[in-house]
Parts: C-alpha cells; structure tokens; sequence
C-alpha cells in the first residue's frame, strides 16, 4: 500500500515547486516528527547552498503551533549558517517549507529564494520515526 501512495504522489510531486514563492506551512500533530522533518529541510539547504551563506527561515503564516522553525534555525546553525531575523534580511537567502502529513508518513517540500524547489516523503519506519522514503524530487527553474 505504501508504495502504491508514494507512486501517486510521483506527478504531484514534479508540480510543487515554481518560480512563485511558496508560503511556509507547518502540519504536523507528533512533536517527535520533527526529528526527522528538520534534519531533511536542512540536509536539502546544505546541499544547495555554501555553509557560510546567510539564510532567512520564513515561518508558516498561520500562529499555530510550529515546531519546525525553531528546529531549523537551531539545525542551519550548527551547520555554519548565519540565520538573519525578518527585520534585518540583509541580502540572506530566504527557505520556505511546507510539511503535511501524507498517508503514515510526511510530505516536506521546500523552496530558496521561491526558485529552487525540493520535495521528499518521510516514511514511518517500524519504530514509528521518519526517515527518507525515497530521493528528493527536485525541480530547478529554467535558466
């Protein structure tokens, strides 16, 4: 069953990221899922990005309960990032997100600068955790 979800997730995958910005959006209900979500955004931004590059973290929009923002800025920090506050952008790249739930496991996407756009599903292994259930699905704007 697993894989018959993930295979129709493939198409809508190719389609996530544009060349329009994506708001970040956070839905996840399990505080121990973003052990896994956070590692995944941050893995995407170091592959796509020099550690010594200043990024802005754009949080969901909606004043509910993130876990992952905090998560994330805590995780680019530790890689070498340099995280700017909204107030003072100063030229740093801006990372959006979106997680959601999808079928046992989670569905991140993420975008820089509202151009470069990644998405991976987390799977549910048996002990209940996230791990990567696949590549990520990468779409890079035309240059």
């Amino acid at each position: 069953m697993r894989r018959f979800a993930f295979a129709l997730v493939l198409p809508l995958l190719a389609g996530c990221a544009t060349e329009t910005p994506m708001a970040s959006y956070v839905s996840v209900t399990d505080a121990g899922d973003v052990t896994g979500v956070v590692p995944a955004i941050a893995g995407y931004v170091s592959d796509k990005l020099p550690s010594s590059s200043k990024v802005l973290v754009e949080p969901p929009a909606t004043g509910g309960w993130d876990p992952v923002t905090p998560g994330l800025i805590a995780e680019l920090h530790s890689r070498g990032f340099a995280v700017a506050d909204a107030q003072h952008p100063g030229g740093a790249h801006t990372i959006s997100y979106a997680v959601s739930p999808l079928d046992t496991g989670v569905l991140v996407r993420i975008q820089i600068d509202g151009a470069d756009g990644a998405s991976q599903f987390l799977a549910r292994g048996t002990a209940g955790k996230l791990q990567p259930g696949g590549p990520y699905t990468v779409r890079e704007a035309s240059r």
